[in-house]
């Protein structure tokens, strides 16, 4: 509905995004090839926009290639060895609705000689605890693995779809980054978290290795509402208080069986797709996901309410007849 619908945004919901976007600019290296990049980038837009011709495109194309036989002879003060970044992968899907689809994603940074994935997400920094504890976020860990089934069994694409030349690669780790304004959390590494002031120890977890109080103090806490003034020692209380520094281990992603990802992504997407082709609204997603997509995230929920209610028991039933999904070869 994005795509079809007015819609705005406030400026305060765009903040993660905005700052989401500046964050993975830095991943690119910034050579003279990403220059030539974001100069065709250019070039699409304003022909797109109808601004000039599209016989500016095969012109491009000549021009650009020109242009990267002079970047490899030009040197790259920047360049990280065995770092692949903002790379997009595709990975044929088969026929579904009948047509021939294709999943795409771009990686953040693909490590081939290392066989590592790296992903980098802003956070908020009351999410840090909660990530130093159990690790990446559920929906995360399926997205990673998503990313890692693009690389093993798909391949790169230049930014007009041409499949690149490439080998193979066999991923052996998926490394999260959470960057929130505080600090960086990295899934495999470890993370210490303060503790408020605390009269008990805190709730241990099984992946914390390191306890340490870094101070201690008596405070004197009044009673009754008295000033801290009063003569009458009993309108007083110690209270013992603690503040801990706690060090976790953060747990690695886990490595989802290809298999069962690829089922994962063939469900959606036969939902999905069939929603563009027919310009339909796809079921609902379960209450704990409306919780946050819809009634939290979604820019066009008042469009998506609208067409719930004109759809009736009719969208009802709909989302009855689907809740099995049919995947194409069972």
């Amino acid at each position: 509905m994005e795509r079809t619908k007015d819609w705005y945004m406030e400026p305060s919901s765009a903040w993660y995004t905005v700052r989401g976007t500046l964050l993975h600019a830095i991943l690119e290296n910034p050579d003279f090839r990403g220059y030539i990049d974001d100069m065709g980038k250019y070039i699409l837009r304003v022909i797109d926009q109808g601004k000039v011709p599209e016989e500016i495109n095969s012109l491009w194309m000549r021009v650009e290639g020109d242009l990267l036989a002079l970047a490899d002879l030009l040197p790259n003060p920047y360049h990280v060895p065995d770092w692949e970044s903002e790379t997009e992968y595709e990975l044929p899907l088969g026929v579904i609705d009948g047509r021939k689809r294709f999943l795409r994603g771009t990686i953040d940074v693909l490590r081939p000689l290392a066989g590592e994935i790296l992903d980098y997400k802003t956070v908020g920094d009351k999410s840090l605890p909660w990530l130093g504890k159990c690790g990446c976020k559920p929906e995360h860990e399926l997205q990673f693995n998503v990313y890692r089934l693009l690389v093993e069994r798909g391949y790169p694409v230049d930014p007009s779809g041409n499949r690149l030349p490439h080998q193979p690669v066999h991923i052996k780790r998926i490394r999260a980054f959470y960057m929130s304004m505080m600090e960086v959390i990295s899934t495999g590494s470890t993370m210490v978290e303060v503790t408020p002031w605390l009269a008990t120890e805190p709730r241990s977890y099984g992946n914390e290795i390191k306890r340490e109080v870094v101070n201690e103090r008596d405070d004197v806490v009044t009673k009754r509402g008295k000033r801290k003034c009063s003569d009458n020692p009993s309108d007083y209380v110690l209270s013992h208080k603690k503040k801990y520094h706690l060090t976790y281990a953060v747990p690695e992603v886990k490595l989802m069986d290809l298999d069962t990802v690829m089922k994962f992504v063939l469900g959606r997407a036969t939902i999905l797709f069939r929603a563009f082709d027919h310009n339909e609204v796809p079921a609902l997603p379960p209450a704990e996901l409306m919780l946050w997509k819809c009634d939290s995230y979604c820019p066009v929920k008042s469009h998506c309410d609208l067409v719930c209610a004109e759809c009736g028991e009719e969208r009802a039933k709909r989302e009855e007849e689907s809740t099995e999904i049919p995947i194409e070869g069972e």
